[in-house]
This record gives structure tokens, sequence and C-alpha cells, in this order.
């Protein structure tokens, strides 16, 4: 990689003659401090509709078709300068599309739970103590219409217990401790959802 000034300016007249093997070296020494400016000025509101991977492309595209009038870059502090200007410029792009784009139209979203003005989320409705109980009824009977291997499947998975964790304690397969609530499912609550 370039260590000094000579091997920089070596490196940099090959990039404009052409030099794959240069161009390679380039996106292999600043490629992640491309993608870390972009992922710390990405919004995390479109983080999940715009791909930063797509986005470094971009900056790499510009740079290389545009190497030959970077005439001006001498250092690797000059570089960077121009490959954080570039990815800048490729964020407000996206931006721009994703938010101002009819067919897109992010900012006319509205979010599936509710908020109060300030952004909070508002607490849904809590269950009353009598729905409770009636639930807890419920789950003792179905408790109660299994084999006590069953009983242990269903308890420890209701703790959040995995499949595999399941099934190595209690010396049975995953895929049996699976087919345990598949069959819970299918009896008590398929019709309901």
């Amino acid at each position: 990689m370039a260590t000094t000034s000579t091997d920089f300016e070596t490196l940099l007249e090959r990039l404009r003659l052409g030099d794959e093997d240069a161009a390679w070296e380039l996106v292999c020494e600043y490629g992640p401090h491309v993608m870390a400016v972009l992922r710390r000025r990405l919004k995390s509101q479109i983080r999940a509709r715009i791909d930063s991977q797509d986005l470094a492309q971009a900056v790499w595209k510009s740079f290389f078709l545009g190497i030959g009038d970077m005439a001006e870059i001498r250092s690797p502090e000059q570089l960077m300068a121009a490959l954080v200007r570039l990815a800048q410029y490729k964020l407000w792009d996206a931006y721009r599309d994703q938010l101002y784009t009819a067919s897109r139209a992010a900012h006319r979203e509205k979010r599936l739970t509710p908020h109060n003005e300030d952004g909070d989320q508002i607490p849904g409705r809590e269950g009353t103590p009598s729905q409770f109980a009636i639930a807890r009824e419920r789950w003792q009977q179905m408790l109660s219409e299994r084999s006590p291997e069953q009983q242990e499947v269903l308890r420890r998975r209701m703790t959040g217990e995995s499949f595999e964790a399941i099934a190595g304690s209690l010396g049975i397969s995953a895929r049996t401790a699976r087919r345990v609530v598949g069959d819970l499912w299918r009896e008590h609550c398929h019709d309901e959802a």
C-alpha cells in the first residue's frame, strides 16, 4: 500500500493510466473508510431503504470516472476529503430520491404503532385480571391433556428456551420438540388465528 508520499503519487499516476491493480489497492485501503463515513451519516429512519454497499459502489464509480479531473489530489488526506465529499453527495441524492419521489413517498408513511406528540410509543391496553385468569386456566387445561414429557417441552418453550436447548436437556430431538408445540398450535390456536 501507499506508505510514503512517493508511493501515493505513484499509485495515483498508475490509476490515471488505467492500472486495475492500482484501483484495487486504492479500494482495499480506503474502502473501509468510505463505508464508515456512509454508515455513520446514514440516518436510522431511512437505513432500511438505502443500502450502504450500493452507496459505496456509487462513490467509487464516480471517483474512477472522474480520476483524470482530480489533479489537485496529492496526499492521502486530500484523497479522503474527496471521497468523503463524494459520499456526502451520494447520500444527499439517495435521501432526495427516497424522501421526495412520489412513488416512494416515505415522508407520507404512517407508523403502525401509535405514538404521542413527542414521538414516544403509547403503551398498548393491558389485559384485565379476569383475562389473565382465563388465559392461565386455558393454559393449564391444554397442559393437562398432554403427557408429562410434552408438558415439560411446552413449559420450557413458554419460558423462551430454544428447541435445541429443550431437546438437549430432555434427551429428545429438536424435531420432536417442534412437533409438540406444533400439535398444540393446530389443536387449540389455529382456528382462532
